[in-house]
C-alpha cells in the first residue's frame, strides 16, 4: 500500500511586487524548509510554433510587463518541469488556449530543484531582472483577470 503525502496547508507569502521582499522570502523558506513547496502566479509566453514554453516570470499580467521602478526586479523563471506527470506546456494548454501567446496562471513548485529547494542568487538578466530556477509540479488555474501584483501574494508550505 502506498502512501501519498497529505495535501499541504500554505500562509500567505508577501505580495509579488515589489520582487525584493518576495525574492527574500521565498529564499528564507527554502533554507527552512527545503522540501516545501511555494505558489506563484506566472505570466507563460508559449512558442508560437507549439513547441512548448518559451519564457516565464512571476507576475499577473501577460499584456502589461513589469515596471522596475515600481515593481523591483523582474523575476525570470528557468522552469524544469522534468517532474510533472505530463509537460507543463501539455498542462498550459488547457488553461492558455491555443490562440493566445501568453497567459498567467497559478503554479505549485519548488525554489529549486524537485523536492530540493535551495536559496538562490539569482542571475542578472539583460533587462534587470534576476533568473532562477523553479521547479513547477502542478498547475493550478488562471490567476484572476485584473489582478493587482501588489495585492496578489505567493504561497509558502506551512
Amino acid at each position: 500500500m502506498s502512501r501519498s503525502r497529505p495535501e499541504p496547508s500554505f500562509t500567505d507569502g508577501p505580495a509579488i511586487s515589489p520582487s525584493g521582499p518576495l525574492f527574500d522570502r521565498l529564499n528564507e523558506a527554502a533554507q527552512s524548509a527545503p522540501t516545501g513547496l511555494v505558489r506563484l502566479p506566472v505570466v507563460l509566453r508559449l512558442d508560437p510554433m507549439g513547441f512548448g514554453v518559451d519564457s516565464a516570470e512571476v507576475g499577473v499580467d501577460a499584456e502589461t510587463p513589469a515596471d522596475p521602478a515600481v515593481d523591483g526586479r523582474t523575476i525570470h523563471l528557468t522552469l524544469n518541469d522534468g517532474g510533472m506527470s505530463v509537460a507543463l506546456s501539455a498542462q498550459v494548454e488547457k488553461y492558455c488556449g491555443e490562440e493566445q501567446d501568453a497567459c498567467a496562471v497559478w503554479l505549485e513548485g519548488h525554489w529549486g530543484r524537485p523536492g530540493e529547494a535551495f536559496p538562490q542568487r539569482g542571475l542578472d538578466e539583460p533587462d534587470g531582472g534576476l533568473r532562477v530556477l523553479f521547479s513547477p509540479s502542478r498547475v493550478l488555474g488562471l490567476v484572476e483577470p485584473g489582478a493587482s501584483s501588489r495585492e496578489t501574494l505567493a504561497q509558502v508550505e506551512s
